[in-house]
């Protein structure tokens, strides 16, 4: 578990003696030694608002959240199945309103908003004596003049998708909303004006208020006490502050509504594979995160405002056809959904392999959008090789998701997820309503996706023989399932392919004890040190077997036996114990690698060899060296 001590305003949290050692950083965005900024640009007509001191504490609490989160690294980036990826954050914070956040409920609640929003344990304590950013805030003023209506609520606004098309729903509705923008990038506001400017050349001239807030840490001003750690780039925290600026934007104008929009697959992030269920991408908008959050709104405002999220039952082919139905596609075309968009360029904004990108991806496809076109990718799915594991991942286990969620009856959805189950416990939630709708929701999602996966199947048929081998429709089109163990192996094996015959004992090992030893180092060192070594002890017809090396996961163990061949004649032996333990390990429940380490190439027909292993249950093979 990785463990983080901060201090917000304050000096850090201290370390118990009955608490394991942990990383201290300290965040401030005043005082005599500040690192992090935070404020409102692009305000127009500006008036003064006081902004009540409870509010002032959220805004910065939640800009210290998410500057933190970017601090704190997860576990070890080859940690497939993310089982280090849990982290332990005890917060100290300066507050202005002390009697509001000592509250016990509201303290927990606080708690239990970030811990589910982020996937982490977090604990805080709070003291008193901040002094508020300033005496007010400033906010828009008379911009009923500029848009000739009202205000009706405030919209969180990324330049994506999902809150454009949420945003044109509002204005076909005649609501009109104020824009909030949130970045630590100043370059990121570009594609939202970009947008705001094309809504305004459209034939009604659509002119909208528009508040942007930028935070970012002072690089330069590090204030870690402890040596610096890696970045964190998944920063989950963001939905904390997203929904805090709407809130105070919200009541700074006296306005009641809040608006995150994500699709409802987005917005439900179900795991679409088993590996992914401590690392989803985004919790922003999960029923359960509104939730938590409108109980935070209640206790620390007086002020009466909801946040809500219209496109729950949306796809992302909804989305887009909304959009373009509206407007055209050239819309679509300069909206940005990229997880990686400081790695992507002008001409090709979107890297394709993501999750924002896939799920667009087939938005598109099932829409058949004349705006988002295949050229805008890095990586066309449809084409390329997904050669990196990570994105092979992504991508399969989104068609992977989809069939899943195809075959399986209303009623079953409840009982195959349990987060649907949880989310109708929830006190927002309509069950008449909502219940219903949720797995009606996700079957047409899963309906749309295998029809587009099929028809693309059908159309690549004649080209299906000059893809690559780890092409989408290659990997979908062979079995029509891609099992995740067999990702976790492939990426195995590639690692040892590579790093074995660099070793000093390459080829020199007298025996497969000293070969043993040498894959175990390269495991350790690229895993952070999750396997195992000859564990565990497994009892078979009255012997004990123990793999060389092991690591116990969601699914069962993964076993992984090495062999040494040094001579023709051993082959027929090693043949024999693979054999065997074919049998064995799979009855235990394990999925098993073997790893034949053959320098001199003795293996007579490694074909036949792989074909007999693999062909048995939850058994992989890899050879390394020879011809």
């Amino acid at each position: 578990m990785n463990r983080f001590f901060l201090g917000f305003e304050t000096s850090p949290a201290v370390c118990s003696a009955n608490q394991p050692a942990g990383t201290v950083m300290q965040f401030a965005a005043q005082g005599h030694s500040p690192n992090v900024r935070g404020k409102f640009c692009d305000i127009h007509n500006a008036s003064s608002f006081a902004l009540p001191e409870a509010l002032d504490d959220l805004l910065a609490l939640a800009t210290y959240c998410l500057e933190a989160d970017k601090q704190m690294p997860r576990g070890n980036e080859n940690d497939l199945w993310l089982s280090d990826w849990p982290r332990d954050i005890c917060v100290k914070a300066k507050v202005c309103a002390i009697d509001i956040w000592n509250d016990d409920d509201t303290k927990e609640i606080l708690q239990a908003y970030l811990s589910f929003l982020t996937g982490d344990n977090w604990a805080f304590e709070f003291e008193g004596g901040r002094t508020p950013y300033a005496s007010s805030v400033l906010f828009p003023g008379d911009w009923q003049q500029s848009v000739r209506q009202p205000m009706d609520s405030v919209l969180l606004f990324s330049g994506g998708l999902d809150s454009l098309g949420c945003l044109i729903q509002e204005i076909q509705a005649s609501r009109w909303p104020i824009l909030v923008s949130h970045s630590s990038n100043v370059v990121s506001f570009k594609a939202q004006k970009e947008i705001l400017k094309a809504l305004g050349e459209l034939p009604n001239k659509i002119s909208l208020p528009y508040v942007a807030y930028y935070s970012a840490k002072d690089s330069s001003k590090a204030r870690a006490v402890s040596s610096k750690p890696r970045s964190e780039s998944t920063q989950r925290a963001r939905g904390f502050l997203y929904s805090s600026i709407g809130l105070t934007v919200a009541v700074g104008n006296n306005l009641n509504k809040v608006i995150l929009a994500d699709n409802g697959i987005t917005s439900l992030n179900l795991p679409a594979l088993q590996q992914s269920m401590l690392a989803r991408n985004s919790r922003a908008t999960h029923p359960k995160s509104l939730c938590l959050f409108q109980e935070l709104m209640d206790r620390i405002t007086p002020y009466k405002v909801r946040i809500e999220n219209p496109l729950r039952f949306a796809t992302k082919a909804d989305v887009i056809k909304g959009i373009e139905s509206y407007a055209g596609p050239g819309l679509v075309e300069i909206t940005r959904s990229c997880f990686r968009s400081r790695h992507v360029s002008e001409s090709q904004p979107l890297c394709g392999t993501c999750s924002q990108c896939v799920d667009r991806r087939f938005g598109g496809i099932i829409a058949q959008s004349k705006g988002d076109m295949p050229g805008r990718y890095i990586t066309d799915i449809l084409k390329a090789s997904l050669d990196d594991w990570k994105e092979r991942m992504e991508v399969v286990g989104y068609v992977n998701f989809a069939k899943k969620i195809n075959q399986l009856s209303e009623e079953q959805l409840y009982s195959e997820f349990t987060d649907l189950a949880e989310i109708m416990a929830l006190p927002s939630i309509n069950q008449v309503s909502d219940g219903p709708a949720y797995a009606t929701f996700l079957k047409r999602h899963a309906a749309e996706v295998m029809k587009a996966v099929n028809t693309e199947i059908a159309s690549a048929q004649l080209a299906t023989s000059t893809l690559p081998d780890t092409n989408l429709l290659r990997l979908v089109a062979g079995s029509g399932e891609i099992d995740p163990r067999a990702q976790m192996i492939d990426v195995i094996r590639n690692v040892l392919r590579k790093e074995l015959p660099g070793c000093s004992g390459w080829a020199k090992w007298k025996d497969e004890l000293e070969a043993h030893k040498d894959v175990n180092t390269i495991l350790s060192a690229w895993s952070g040190g999750q396997f195992d070594q000859e564990a565990p002890q497994l009892p078979f017809a009255g012997i004990a077997f123990k793999p060389d090396a092991s690591q116990r996961l969601q699914s069962g163990y993964l076993y992984i036996e090495v062999k040494y061949l040094t001579e023709r004649k051993r082959f027929n032996g090693i043949l024999t114990e693979i054999t065997s333990r074919t049998v064995i390990y799979p009855d235990q429940g394990a999925f098993v690698l073997f790893l034949v380490l053959d320098p001199l190439g003795v293996i007579p027909d490694r074909e036949k060899l792989i074909k007999r292993v693999e062909g048995q249950r939850g058994c992989w093979i890899a050879v390394v060296g020879g011809a």
